[in-house]
Order: structure tokens, then sequence, then C-alpha cells
């Protein structure tokens, strides 16, 4: 099933670059790269899952040299055109990744979407230098809002197909040859527009249903 197709970064808003969506975007990507910072120096590093942009968008502001990542084209056409000094691939097999090692890797909210994560893991750490550093954003399976919500949780929705709890990643990345140096809480800065964005994609649990009651 084509789920990332052309309508998919449109209906969750990513393409309007001028919207409180994408400046949310910016913050949080702003509020990780913060933290990435006390691990590792500037230099190259590529966002895979990248949509439009946004985080490689803020990676040039603070001064890397960004790549971007997305099987989505179309998002991937939205990204060029405001950010011209960072390339954008939609495959993690182009050839210029053979001679390529990035001291940064992240994956903001995209590990919860592989179908074999064990094989994807692979692909990115043969794309990281010796000493360089995987940044992962994801859903809590056992989060307290997970645990209290059961079904109703609202990160359980088609194209989420690999949660992992904390734990769970943890040992999966050691089991990988990674050294986890931090882990915690994904704070996401969230505007009301990318919330509305969120139920109109995601009607059926409980969160969305009680959200549409004050919009």
């Amino acid at each position: 099933k084509d789920i990332y197709n052309a309508d998919y970064a449109k209906m969750r808003g990513h393409d309007l670059i001028d919207s409180s969506i994408h400046r949310s975007k910016l913050k949080t990507a702003g509020l990780y790269f913060t933290k990435i910072s006390s691990h590792i120096s500037q230099g190259a590093m590529l966002d895979i899952g990248c949509s439009t942009g946004a985080n490689v968008a803020q990676a040039c502001e603070l001064g890397w040299k960004a790549f971007g990542m997305d099987i989505n084209t179309a998002a991937l056409d939205t990204a060029r055109s405001y950010i011209p000094q960072a390339r954008f691939y939609s495959s993690l097999q182009d050839p210029d990744f053979q001679n390529q090692a990035f001291c940064l890797i992240t994956l903001f909210d995209v590990i919860e979407h592989i179908e074999d994560p064990h094989s994807f893991i692979k692909q990115v750490s043969s794309l990281l230098a010796q000493d360089g550093i995987l940044f992962i954003l994801t859903p809590d399976a056992q989060s307290f809002s997970a645990k209290t919500m059961n079904n109703q949780w609202p990160h359980l929705f088609s194209d989420h197909i690999s949660l992992f709890s904390k734990q769970n990643l943890v040992s999966f990345l050691q089991n990988n040859n990674f050294k986890v140096l931090e882990d915690g809480f994904a704070w996401k800065f969230v505007s009301l527009e990318l919330l509305y964005r969120h139920v109109a994609c995601h009607c059926e649990g409980m969160f969305s249903k009680i959200v549409k009651m004050f919009m």
C-alpha cells in the first residue's frame, strides 16, 4: 500500500512552510540539536525521513552540512525549493552515499514506520562515521499515556508498525553495536494547527474525538 504518496505530507500540513506547523517543527528540531551539540561538533548530518525539510532547515541554520532523505518525492521537491544549500535524496542506496560518512544521523518519528527495523538500523549504521551519533525520536509504547489509554493511545494507527518501549529500543540498539548515551522523554512543540491535522488524519481514537470537541 502506497501510504507515503504525494498527499501524505500535504494532509499533515508539512508543505505549509509559512505556518505554525513548520515553526513548531523548527523549534522541536532546535531543542534536540542543542542536546546533540553536547556530544558532537558540527559536520555532515543526514536526516532520514526528512519530509519537507524542517529538521534539515534548522540544521543548516545551526551550521551543519545537511542532507535529507525521504521516499516522498513530492515532499523533497518542497524541501529543495527553500533549502537550496542542502542536498536531498529519495533512497539510502543513492550512489552519493557510498563515499559519505555522517557524524550525525537523525530519525525524527521514523523508526516506528519501518517494517524491518533490524535491516534498516544496519543500513543506517553503515552510513555513520566511526564516532558518529544516531538520534532517534519515537513514541514509547510503554509510556504512562500508552499504558493508561490502551487501544485509545493516539500513536496507534496504521503506518506505525514498529513501536518500541524505551527499554526495548535501548536493547535493540545495544544488540546492533550502539552505545546509548542518553534517553529521555520526547518533548515536542505542538501548535493547534498541527494537532488539528493529526486529528484529521487519524480520527478513530478517543483522543481525536476529545480534541474535536474543542475545535
